[in-house]
């Protein structure tokens, strides 16, 4: 776009190349306000079983930008370093601004986070059957003591699809 030169205020018109899926819905509105509900309040659960010292020492992950959407929307993570997520342009506001010794990590696989932690907990699974099959049983990791820099590793984790 740099060749249109500044486009601020200005009318554009876009035109669809083409179409990647269809949407997929929840059956009702309840449906897909339950499985939010559902997601938060698994989230707050574990973050107000920690202590306040090592809540503000946590950071918040997860692996999709609508997840993280919702959780920072409703609060859920005030008292720790953020929300955070290394999905499309989600991964544009970075990674936690000061170093964290602890993580909620909504999703990913265990073996994975092993490599990075030396503890890793799984301390819930949201449910939900109406999800997206990925989605159906999302587990929120509770990790400590990171194994390496993680801060260093963010570049190389965005993905966009």
């Amino acid at each position: 776009f740099a060749e249109l030169g500044d486009l601020y205020g200005k009318a554009l018109v876009l035109e669809f190349l083409e179409k990647i899926r269809d949407q997929r819905r929840f059956a009702t509105p309840a449906a897909l306000a339950e499985q939010i509900g559902l997601d938060v309040a698994c989230t707050r659960a574990v973050l107000a079983s920690l202590s306040p010292e090592e809540r503000a020492a946590t950071a918040v992950f997860t692996q999709n930008y609508g997840t993280a959407g919702a959780l920072e929307w409703y609060g859920v993570a005030r008292d720790t370093l953020g929300v955070h997520t290394a999905h499309n342009s989600y991964f544009l506001w970075g990674p936690p601004a000061a170093p964290f010794t602890t993580a909620l990590v909504v999703g990913d696989e265990e073996d994975d986070l092993r490599e990075l932690f030396h503890e890793v907990e799984l301390v819930r699974v949201s449910r939900c059957e109406q999800a997206m099959p990925e989605r159906r049983a999302l587990p929120l990791w509770l990790c400590r003591d990171p194994r390496v820099d993680l801060l260093e590793r963010w570049e190389g984790w965005k993905h966009f699809e």
